[in-house]
């Protein structure tokens, strides 16, 4: 699943079902003792586009690093194209398919 790094202690996470935004933390490991890595999840969305405004308004509060911003706006403008795209797409061909179907299976 997808996973982008904001700074070194946020990130960006996906599974199949959200997005999530997490935080390191360090914790012990159960058999070692040893101090390991973990990414807990604080913040959940539905959507990528609420999870990268999200993403974009933590990193304008915390990040040292203007390219990350720069990337996540670059993503944000992305998304928007693709949507649109497929929008534009779904009315052209899918929702007139659609509409054939119902209109063939009622006669």
């Amino acid at each position: 699943m997808p996973t982008f790094q904001l700074t070194n202690k946020y990130r960006l996470s996906s599974d199949y079902y959200t997005w999530e935004m997490q935080e390191r933390t360090m914790r012990k490991h159960r058999k070692t003792g040893e101090l390991v890595t973990y990414w807990k999840p604080f913040k959940w969305y539905r959507t990528p586009e609420v999870a990268l405004n999200e993403a974009f308004e933590l990193c304008l509060r915390v990040s040292a690093n203007p390219d990350i911003c720069e990337s996540i706006r670059e993503a944000q403008n992305l998304l928007a194209s693709v949507r649109q795209a497929l929008k534009s797409d779904l009315m052209s061909h899918g929702m007139s398919k659609k509409t054939q179907n119902l209109t063939s299976s009622k006669g």
